[in-house]
């Protein structure tokens, strides 16, 4: 598993070269292939052996071949990159402030999310966590919709940002409208029929205790989901600061 490290590290590079490209039919193909992989692989296994090696064997030889797929992707987009890379010392006093704000919001962002379990749980008790949990994991799959608008959203702020700022207010303003029209419909249904569909779900019992907290949750996916358009703003400006 640490020998794939840098095969995940550099994955990320190559997309992200693809994005900034806006090749994202290439990219959603390749995501398509991995994620099905990274299922049916270990099941592949299993007919042979049992063994969790050979499991994660598996998983890294998928990675390997995912990270040359976007390698090769990589080199048809940008053909100057075919003619080797040579390092430029001047970038990396940006990159490394750029990046280190990246990271501590990526590392704030988990603890924020996953923190407000331990208070339930500290203050109410472990069986009210439950009543939680299960509404959350399920209205937040709304976000998948809004991050894949999110995903085009960034590369086009950064391109903008340096070309055009008129356009990145049209892009900024067509962004909010289009994740309001996306999440509002499937907010409003959930916060309407909510007590429904957990009774649907997980029984009258629970939904007598989950209904105030899905229909709480649905309204904070919704502020969140609108809330990542400017914050793609200020990362696609290189502004995190």
């Amino acid at each position: 598993m640490a020998a794939l490290l840098p095969f995940v590290i550099s994955i990320s590079g190559l997309r992200g070269v693809m994005e900034a490209h806006q090749q994202f039919r290439s990219i959603n193909l390749v995501k398509m292939a991995t994620g099905l992989f990274a299922l049916i692989g270990p099941l592949l296994v299993l007919p042979f052996t049992r063994s969790l090696v050979a499991v994660v064997g598996v998983m890294a030889a998928g990675k390997a071949i995912a990270w040359l797929i976007y390698l090769v992707l990589c080199l048809r987009t940008v053909p100057g990159m075919r003619r080797g890379f040579a390092p430029r010392l001047a970038l990396v006093g940006p990159l490394v402030s750029f990046g280190g704000w990246m990271t501590v919001a990526n590392v704030i962002n988990p603890i924020m999310v996953q923190m407000d379990r331990f208070l339930i749980g500290a203050l109410l008790s472990t069986a009210a966590v439950a009543y939680y949990t299960t509404p959350y994991e399920l209205v937040t799959k709304y976000w998948f919709l809004s991050n894949s608008v999110l995903g085009v959203m960034f590369p086009a702020f950064a391109t903008s940002f340096v070309l055009d700022r008129g356009r990145t207010g049209l892009i900024f303003g067509r962004g909010v409208k289009y994740i309001f029209l996306i999440l509002f419909p499937l907010v409003l249904g959930t916060v309407a029929l909510a007590h429904e569909l957990l009774t649907a779900w997980l029984g009258l019992d629970f939904a007598r205790e989950g209904t105030f907290v899905l229909q709480c949750l649905a309204v904070g996916v919704f502020l969140n989901g609108l809330a990542q358009v400017p914050s793609a703003l200020l990362q696609g400006s290189a502004g995190p600061t």
